[in-house]
């Protein structure tokens, strides 16, 4: 089976997924010819396997993907041989060490039989009461220094052998190290050509991997009354083969939402006793949104995962061509930008923030949607913070905030009371009221948007009542979703006090509120 280079040329990013593309010619025969590409991703998804020829003399028989454990490095001759050769020195000298060793016991057993020999000697002469040969004497002398000598040459082989052998033991770990390559699970393609004759012939090989997912980020530049708005695509891959100068494309398809038709299920109604009182839940709605398009401004930007591409699937080319490793850390390439001239603002919502924002309204001057998404924001040359944008299609009008204003300040102040109409009446009355103070320390006027909301019955022992006449600053609205709006214009140094108040009345079977 002959082997052949087929590298990546392109990837194609799915929501949670990437479709990997290789290209590469061969020279086949006539005849069967069987190739392998290796080192492809182990979490390859083999039904999605994919190959074609460019040339219909030639037929693509099989296509499997063969999957084992791959060897990430090679071995260190060098490194290994020197390691070697000190093993070997090690391995002599301990020999050397065995062998004095051996001497050593064989002259100590020699010394004490010797020694033993003439202490019986001594012990005969002392038994026939004769008195001890001088020369047996020096001799028993001798034998005892001979002993002792030899029992310290014998504990000193001793350790040395054991450090030697220690020593030893480290380098042959270390030697193993080398010669053993570390591995991980790989795979290969293996496929099957039938040619009809001998020839060149193009192959392109497709297939999915998980582990591989993208989403939409912006950044978006505030130049004097223009706005610089870039798109990327984030990328995180860790698939087991790294994308080297690829071209990438990004898509919003979703393989995973399966191809069957979902079935539906019956749908039960039971019965459930009636509660004794109704409780009245005031839900949080968010007032300010980001886009300004075709959601109305109350959709939310959806979070990770998922990508909002308002049900038409987009299809986006790479800048340039990129390179992916395969570790699971954010890149961002390049997709495309506009310029856009903006109608600057100031907006206050003084339920969420002291804070006056300036803001700019801009329209998508690009041929492609903004997918929703993060945006970082920078003004005069610096970061400014982050939002999020909605789905924007071409030519439709956005928002984005750019921080505060720093000659602006706001103060709310809120205060309710609640009334009794009287013994025989089953409602109460409760009176809110919201005070707004507004002043400017600039030395330029300011034109600016104020927000409130008030809330919105849903329940019929519920009714809420704006109270126009106390209200203060002429305010539009409320709309169908509660917010009442106020343009006003503080002169340099100037101040404003708005005031808004509306009563909820309600049911005495009514609770929570």
């Amino acid at each position: 089976m002959a082997k052949i280079d087929a590298p990546i040329k392109s990837v194609t990013l799915l929501e949670d997924r990437a479709q990997v593309k290789r290209c590469t010619k061969v020279k086949v025969k006539k005849g069967r010819n069987k190739f392998s590409v290796e080192e492809v991703s182990p979490v390859i998804c083999d039904k999605t396997l994919l190959v074609r020829a460019n040339d219909e003399a030639v037929k693509v028989n099989d296509s499997r993907v063969k999957r084992e454990y791959k060897i990430l490095r090679e071995d260190m001759p060098e490194e290994a041989a020197a390691l070697k050769e000190k093993i070997d020195v090690l391995a002599r000298e301990s020999e050397g060490l065995e062998d004095e060793s051996e001497r050593v016991s064989e002259r100590l057993d020699l010394y004490e039989r010797v020694l033993e020999r003439t202490l019986n000697d001594i012990a005969v002469d002392a038994a026939w009461g004769r008195k001890p040969d001088k020369s047996l004497a020096d001799k028993l002398g001798e034998m005892e220094g001979e002993v002792a000598k030899a029992l310290r040459s014998s504990l000193e082989l001793s350790h040395k052998q054991e450090k030697l052998s220690e020593k030893e033991n480290d380098l042959q770990i270390q030697y193993s190290a080398k010669l053993t390559p570390s591995s991980k699970r790989g795979a290969d393609i293996e496929l099957e050509l039938i040619a009809d004759e001998d020839k060149e012939v193009e192959l392109t090989i497709e297939y999915l991997v998980p582990g591989a997912v993208w989403r939409p980020r912006h950044r978006a530049r505030l130049e004097g009354d223009e706005v610089h708005f870039e798109t990327e695509g984030c990328v995180w891959q860790n698939t087991g083969e790294p994308w080297e100068d690829v071209q990438l494309y990004f898509s919003t398809e979703r393989p995973s939402l399966g191809s069957e038709v979902p079935l539906l299920q019956s749908d039960l109604l039971r019965k459930k006793d009636k509660p004794k009182e109704e409780v009245v839940e005031i839900r949080q709605q968010n007032i300010e949104t980001t886009g300004l398009g075709r959601a109305g401004g109350k959709k939310q930007a959806p979070e990770l995962p998922g990508i909002d591409d308002a049900g038409e699937v987009q299809h986006l080319k790479g800048a340039a061509k990129s390179t992916i490793p395969s570790n699971g850390r954010p890149f961002r390439v390049p997709l495309f930008g506009f310029k856009a001239e903006v109608k600057p603002g100031l907006r206050l919502l003084p339920e969420l923030s002291s804070s006056v924002y300036v803001r700019t309204e801009q329209a998508n001057k690009g041929t492609h949607p903004v997918l929703a998404g993060p945006v970082d924001l920078i003004r005069n040359g610096g970061f400014v913070g982050r939002s999020k944008v909605l789905y924007i299609a071409p030519e439709e009008e956005f928002e984005l905030g750019w921080g505060p204003d720093p000659y602006l300040r706001a103060h709310r102040f809120s205060q309710q009371d609640e009334k009794e109409r009287g013994l025989l009446s089953n409602w109460n009355t409760i009176e809110y009221t919201v005070i707004i103070k507004l002043s400017n320390v600039g030395p330029t006027d300011k034109k600016l948007e104020v927000q409130e909301r008030i809330p919105v019955s849903e329940v019929d022992k519920v009714v809420v009542n704006f109270d126009k006449e106390k209200t203060k600053g002429a305010p539009k609205g409320p709309d169908d979703d509660g917010i009442v709006k106020w343009d006003v214009t503080l002169p340099p140094f100037g101040h404003e006090t708005l005031v808004l108040h509306y009563t909820i009345e309600k049911h005495k079977d009514i609770k929570g509120l």
